[in-house]
């Protein structure tokens, strides 16, 4: 035994029990938090905005559309009639192909991923029953 070892042991339990006593995050607080769920036994109200918020939001949006569109028509005049069009030309066929080619492709993917790698527990039960009765065996359900 190496001299010093059980010090060590018994350091690294006294840190693990501060670590659990500890005020502070841990990750099941912070799953907590992410999961909306409130502590037990403290009882918090949600914070909620003012009615009146949804107002400046919906303002601050408009606004930032309001100018991003006018920095693309200043781009725009800048650049010149033929440039433009060719850039205005490129972002809808860019636009239309997200849309129309790559977003069902994704879902098509995930939706491919999810039947293939994911698989219901229950389901896989059922044919593992299934995959053991012989082919001359039935399964007998009793429904009470």
């Amino acid at each position: 035994m190496v001299p010093g070892s059980r010090k060590r042991k018994l350091d690294a339990s006294q840190d693990l029990a501060e670590v659990k006593t500890k005020p502070g995050f841990s990750l099941r607080k912070v799953l907590r938090f992410f999961k909306g769920e409130e502590d037990s036994g403290k009882d918090k109200k949600k914070f909620l905005f003012p009615y009146w918020c949804i107002y400046i939001a919906y303002g601050l949006a408009f606004l930032s559309s309001l100018v991003s569109g006018l920095f693309c028509c200043l781009y725009g005049f800048q650049f010149g009639k033929e440039k433009s069009e060719q850039w205005l030309a490129s972002m809808m066929i860019s636009f239309w192909q997200s849309v129309l080619v790559i977003q069902p492709v994704k879902v098509f993917l995930i939706a491919a991923f999810f039947a293939l790698i994911i698989k219901d527990p229950e389901k896989e039960e059922e044919n593992d029953r299934n995959a053991e009765m012989g082919e001359d065996e039935e399964l007998m359900q009793v429904t009470t």
